[in-house]
């Protein structure tokens, strides 16, 4: 006679493996998130950042990192720490490539720095490096200063920060002011000197009077 029975049997959790904590952690490049520092695999378990989609600036930091053990079932974890810390470098990214700006025309007389500086670059400004200098008439190469806003997350060690750009100055009209011609003389019988009074608004021409009208010789840049 076959006699069976049941009987309750308990099966304890076995000890949690040990497991070895990263020692390091690979560079990553300025713009890519952290889950790029790729973390090493293990046997009952795995390794992952707790704030793998965070961004950070070039530099050292240091981040949290999670444990995920695969297998709690069988496994007792309890009074097992679960986090640790480890340092993390982010490389400065490459510079982006500066787009070089065009420049708008000015006017004889105007300074340099009137001339406006176009362009679709979002990664810094442009000045020109003389901007107080005052050109003649006709076309001209004139060395533009780019600033990058940012140099601490990007590496600009080589790259070229001036440049000469074309700019046009035009010729500028020529004006007379006659609002200080003096028009009333006194008869004398004598010869008299006549004072115009008219000022031009450029210095490379000069006012002649004759014939009751106002003209300018030595034209250069009006």
């Amino acid at each position: 006679v076959t006699l069976t029975a049941t009987v309750p049997v308990t099966v304890n959790k076995a000890p949690a493996p040990a497991f070895a904590w990263p020692k390091t952690v690979p560079a990553i490049t300025y713009g890519d998130a952290l889950s790029a520092a790729a973390l090493p695999t293990d046997a009952h378990g795995n390794f992952a950042w707790q704030s793998g989609d965070t961004i950070l600036s070039a530099g050292t930091h240091t981040q949290t990192i999670v444990y995920s053990p695969a297998d709690t079932a069988n496994y007792d974890y309890t009074g097992v720490t679960l986090t640790a810390t480890a340092t993390v470098t982010v490389a400065k990214a490459p510079a982006p490539a500066i787009i070089w700006p065009t420049a708008s025309a000015i006017t004889y007389g105007e300074a340099l720095g009137a001339s406006t500086l176009t362009s679709d670059d979002k990664n810094g400004t442009f000045a020109w490096k003389a901007a107080d200098t005052a050109l003649p008439a006709g076309t001209h190469e004139q060395a533009v200063v780019y600033t990058p806003a940012d140099t601490a997350n990007f590496d600009y060690r080589g790259v070229t920060l001036e440049k000469k750009i074309a700019m046009q100055v035009n010729k500028a009209a020529t004006v007379i002011d006659v609002s200080g011609v003096k028009t009333d003389y006194t008869y004398t019988g004598k010869l008299q000197t006549v004072d115009s009074g008219a000022k031009l608004n450029h210095r490379e021409a000069k006012l002649a009077y004759a014939n009751n009208t106002f003209t300018t010789v030595r034209e250069g840049n009006g």
